[in-house]
C-alpha cells in the first residue's frame, strides 16, 4: 500500500509539472555547428501535452518533426521499459527509452543516437527522473558516410577493394597500360583501372546493406582497349557505348568512355545517390549499345556524398591549333585530345614552301602515327568551322627508312565528324616527295556539344598527321 501511495503521487507530481509548463519548450538552439536532435512539449487547448521527437539543422534552421506527435504523455511517444525508433534526416538511428526500477518512478532516462549502419553508439544523452530537464536540445555531429563495400571488377584484392564478387555474367579482361588518374578525387589504386568486368548485358548486385537507407555508388571506369595499344590503336571514341541503371533506374544513358574522359587509359568517376531497395541490395545492371558495356571499379558508401565539384565549363574558342606527337611550338599546343597512335620525330629539315600560312618547321617533324582519333572540345555548338591538316612524309624515302619506300608506303584515310574527308591518301604522292610539307583544307559543323573529331585509319602502313587546326 505504501509503495501504491509512492506510485500515485509520482504520477501527481508529474501531471503538475506539465500543467505548469504550456508553452513551446526550449525551442532556441545552441550555437553549434552539425545536427541538433532532440524533442519539444507542447498542451493544447484540452490541457493535453504532445510530445514529438525533432531534427534542427543547424545550418539552414529548419526544424524537422522524426516522431510522435504523442499525446498524454510524459516521455517522447514511449511508455515504461519499450523503446522506439526513427530515422533522423540524416540517416541515424534514435533510440528513445526509459528504465522503471522497482515501482519507483525515479528511473534514468536517456535519449540515444546510434548510426544505422555500423550500429555504433554516436550519443546517450542522460536526462533527469520525469524529462524535466531533456527539453534542451544536445548537439549531434553528422557522422560523414563512410566506405561500407568496393569491388575490383574483374580483377584481384587491391587496398581496401575486394577481388571480384557479386557479378552475375560477363567477363574479365585485364591491362598493363599506366593509366591517367590526375582528374579524379580520391581514386582507385591504379591496379583498379587496369582490370574489368565487361559484356553484353552482366550485373552487380550488393547485399547485406541497411533496407530502403540512403547510400551513394561511384562507377569507376577507365578505356582500357580501344584507342590503345591493345586494339592495335584502333577506335576510340564510339568504340564502346552502354547504358547503366541501379535499382532499375537509368542512371547512364548511351555512356561512352573515351569521349567522357577525353582520352582512353584515362579514368573517370560517375557518382550517384540511391536507396536500398526492402531487401538491403543495390543493384547495378549495364547493358551494351555498341561493342561491351565494362566497368572497373564500384564504391558504395553509407548516406550521401556531396556531389562532386563539376568541371567549371571552360569558355568555347574559336580556334585551336595542335602539334600531334610534339611539345608546343608557336600557336600549336603540345599534342592533346587525342586517342590511339604513337609519337615519332624527326630531325630532317621540311620544305614548307607548298603550303600558305605554314606551320613551324618543328610541326612537321614530330607525328603521331597509328589508327587515331582527335576529338577537338570547347568550341562553339553546331557552329562552321575550318579544319586545315598538315603532313609531311617524314619516314618513307628519307634516311630514317634508309632511303627505301615513296610512293604507296604510306596509305590512309581521313574522316571528320564522321565524314570521310580524305581516301586512299598518299602524302608522299601529294607532295611530290619526302619531307615536303602539304595541307588540306576542309569545312565542318561542330557538334552539339561543342567538339570535333578528326579519325585517322590507315590503308597501308600506318595513317598519320603533323598539324591540326581548327578556326572559323
Amino acid at each position: 500500500m505504501k509503495n501504491l501511495f509512492k506510485y500515485l503521487l509520482g504520477c501527481f507530481v508529474i501531471l503538475f509539472c506539465f500543467l505548469e509548463s504550456p508553452q513551446l519548450i526550449n525551442t532556441q538552439a545552441q550555437a553549434s555547428t552539425g545536427r541538433l536532435l532532440g524533442y519539444e512539449q507542447i498542451r493544447n487547448s484540452y490541457n493535453n501535452t504532445t510530445t514529438t521527437l525533432v531534427s534542427i539543422d543547424q545550418t539552414t534552421g529548419v526544424t524537422t518533426a522524426i516522431g510522435g506527435p504523442v499525446e498524454n504523455s510524459t516521455a517522447p511517444g514511449l511508455s515504461f521499459n519499450s523503446s522506439t525508433t526513427a530515422l533522423d534526416p540524416a540517416n541515424h538511428r534514435i533510440f528513445f527509452w526509459t528504465q522503471y526500477f522497482g515501482g519507483s518512478l525515479n528511473g534514468q532516462n536517456f535519449m540515444v543516437v546510434q548510426d544505422t549502419q555500423t550500429g555504433a553508439v554516436l550519443a546517450q544523452l542522460p536526462t533527469d527522473d520525469n524529462f524535466q530537464q531533456n527539453y534542451q536540445y544536445e548537439t549531434i555531429t553528422e557522422i560523414p558516410p563512410s566506405l561500407v563495400s568496393a569491388i575490383n571488377a574483374g580483377g584481384d584484392t587491391q587496398g581496401a577493394y575486394v577481388a571480384d564478387i557479386n557479378y552475375s555474367d560477363g567477363a574479365s579482361y585485364s591491362s598493363s597500360n599506366t593509366v591517367d588518374i590526375s582528374g579524379i578525387t580520391n581514386p582507385s589504386p591504379q591496379a583498379v583501372y587496369q582490370t574489368v568486368r565487361y559484356g553484353n548485358t552482366f550485373a552487380y548486385t550488393i547485399p547485406n546493406l541497411t533496407a530502403n537507407s540512403a547510400y551513394t555508388v561511384r562507377l569507376h571506369f577507365n578505356e582500357l582497349y580501344w584507342g590503345t595499344s591493345l586494339s592495335g590503336n584502333s577506335g576510340g571514341v564510339g568504340s564502346r557505348i552502354f547504358n547503366v541503371s541501379i535499382n532499375n533506374t537509368p542512371v547512364l544513358t548511351n555512356f561512352d568512355i573515351a569521349a567522357t574522359a577525353g582520352a582512353s587509359n584515362k579514368a573517370i568517376v560517375e557518382q550517384f545517390p540511391i536507396t536500398t531497395d526492402s531487401n538491403g541490395n543495390v543493384t547495378i545492371a549495364f547493358s551494351t549499345v555498341t561493342d561491351n558495356a565494362m566497368v572497373n571499379g564500384i564504391d558504395i558508401y553509407s548516406g550521401t556524398l556531396p556531389s562532386p565539384t563539376p568541371t567549371p565549363t571552360p569558355t568555347p574558342v574559336s580556334s585551336v591549333a595542335l602539334n600531334p606527337g610534339g611539345d608546343t611550338e608557336g600557336s600549336f599546343l603540345s599534342d592533346q585530345d587525342y586517342s590511339g597512335g604513337t609519337s615519332y620525330t624527326s630531325t630532317a629539315s621540311v620544305d614548307t614552301s607548298n603550303v600558305t600560312n605554314p606551320a613551324p618547321q618543328s610541326v612537321y617533324q614530330s607525328v603521331r602515327y597509328g589508327n587515331s582519333t582527335y576529338t577537338i572540345p570547347n568550341l562553339f555548338p553546331n557552329s562552321t568551322y575550318t579544319v586545315k591538316l598538315h603532313f609531311n612524309e617524314l619516314y618513307w624515302g628519307t634516311p630514317l627508312s634508309g632511303n627505301s619506300g615513296g610512293v604507296g608506303s604510306r596509305v590512309f584515310n581521313a574522316s571528320i565528324n564522321e565524314q570521310q574527308v580524305l581516301t586512299n591518301y598518299d602524302i608522299f604522292q601529294d607532295a611530290g616527295g619526302a619531307n615536303k610539307a602539304v595541307a588540306k583544307t576542309f569545312t565542318t559543323t561542330s557538334d552539339t556539344n561543342g567538339k570535333i573529331t578528326i579519325q585517322f585509319s590507315t590503308v597501308a602502313d600506318n595513317a598519320m598527321v603533323n598539324g591540326i587546326e581548327v578556326s572559323q
